[in-house]
């Protein structure tokens, strides 16, 4: 005689129930079996479990976890309510670890050495919380407009990168007056994180972030560029002199991504990530909107791959349940459009006089690439090509970008 199945009821969990239900369920993920967390308690619960939002609330509260699915074979319901008899075992599922991600980016790929021509960035992502704790990284979101959604997790993270950007030909001693202006871009960010579940296929990340760095000579971009330069023994650039003068480089930015997905068919999936932000500052004010499709085999989650100058980094994390897997890989493109009102890179100095170009007020970029995804090691490629960026410009131009990314 087989094992006594649970209690079976024929309909899906609605209002706060459902909410609750959804709560830090991994990006893309889909299964049969809901996972709840609040606080250090963690109950399970099928598409079909019957019982009201008090009753869920109070039993989560009280250490208790609820059970109630489908006939199923005794031994899974009996590992289903073995599961459910240790609340403790899988404390804060759904959540992502930290990561670290270190992301070059360079035109040589394409044989030229101008405009943007090099980009250097690290970024710290500390673990994610459940955004109703008490730790200071919640307390700073509450202090975030909500706008539009009730964020499920927070996180925190930092980055330092550097920028280089210079005229076309680098072996002309003299100002080149129709051609963008030698600038280097030494900087930091700090930003959080929110992130939601929608719907089964439908989650939702915002992003605020501010940008704090030196526009000139402490920049180092000089020195950066001239030193690789004598390494790999090319030409120096012989402009530098007329660099954009020393100025800080501020911007207050934000992003909304969102992430659809197809769910998992034996690993397989394919994803659209749809977004939208803007910024505010010297070295930036516009507003962006994009979007990106990807597809492979256990594709992680996140808000898809980006490139030094996104406003959203490279995100990451081992999910925290040990859902992660060994391999996977995906490739993806996508596109980003760019209204821009100001860009002191083109537009020159804001606080003094300087070298500048009429720049276009629009913007485009194509990108596309691919990814091989492990355990704690993640490397990823794209390849960017930029419409032309100011009028007098020549041609349009393209530059690569090689991430590494480590997980833990």
């Amino acid at each position: 005689m087989g094992q006594r199945p649970c209690r079976r009821t024929p309909q899906e969990p609605t209002g706060e129930a459902a909410r609750v239900a959804r709560k830090l369920r991994p990006w893309g993920h889909s299964t049969d079996i809901w996972k709840l967390a609040k606080g250090p308690k963690i109950g399970f619960m099928t598409p079909v479990m019957r019982s009201d939002a008090k009753d869920v609330g109070e039993q989560l509260k009280a250490g208790k976890a609820v059970l109630a699915c489908r006939p199923i074979s005794g031994v899974c319901c009996a590992l289903a309510c073995m599961l459910c008899a240790h609340p403790g075992a899988l404390a804060a599922d759904g959540l992502s670890g930290p990561s670290v991600a270190l992301v070059e980016e360079n035109d040589t790929v394409v044989h030229t050495d101008r405009h943007y021509t090099q980009g250097l960035k690290i970024t710290y992502l500390a673990p994610e919380q459940p955004e109703d704790n008490d730790g200071w990284t919640a307390r700073t979101s509450r202090w975030l407009p909500q706008t539009g959604f009730e964020p499920e997790t927070v996180r925190w993270g930092v980055s330092l990168g550097q920028n280089i950007y210079t005229p076309s030909d680098i072996s002309v001693t003299t100002l080149m007056e129709n051609d963008r202006p030698y600038a280097g871009f030494l900087y930091t960010s700090f930003f959080i994180q929110r992130r939601t579940i929608l719907t089964e296929h439908l989650a939702q990340m915002d992003h605020w972030q501010a940008v704090v760095g030196i526009i000139g000579p402490p920049s180092l971009a000089e020195e950066a560029q001239n030193t690789v330069h004598r390494l790999r023994d090319i030409g120096q650039a012989q402009g530098w002199k007329y660099q954009l003068k020393t100025e800080p480089g501020l911007a207050l930015q934000y992003e909304r991504c969102w992430q659809f997905s197809t769910g998992q068919a034996h690993g397989w999936e394919a994803q659209a990530l749809p977004y939208g932000g803007a910024s505010l500052g010297n070295v930036g004010t516009y507003g962006a909107a994009g979007g990106q499709v990807r597809a492979g085999w256990h594709i992680p989650g996140g808000g898809g791959v980006n490139t030094i100058d996104t406003i959203v980094p490279l995100s990451g994390g081992l999910p925290t349940d040990g859902s992660g897997h060994c391999f996977g890989f995906y490739f993806f493109g996508g596109v980003e459009g760019r209204a821009v009102g100001y860009n002191t890179f083109l537009d020159g100095s804001l606080l003094q006089e300087s070298h500048h170009v009429t720049k276009y007020p629009l913007v485009g970029d194509l990108k596309f690439g691919g990814a091989f995804t492990f355990k704690h090691v993640d490397l990823l490629y794209t390849q960017t090509l930029r419409t032309k960026e100011f009028i007098g410009q020549q041609s349009t131009d393209s530059f690569g970008s090689l991430a590494l990314r480590v997980n833990w």
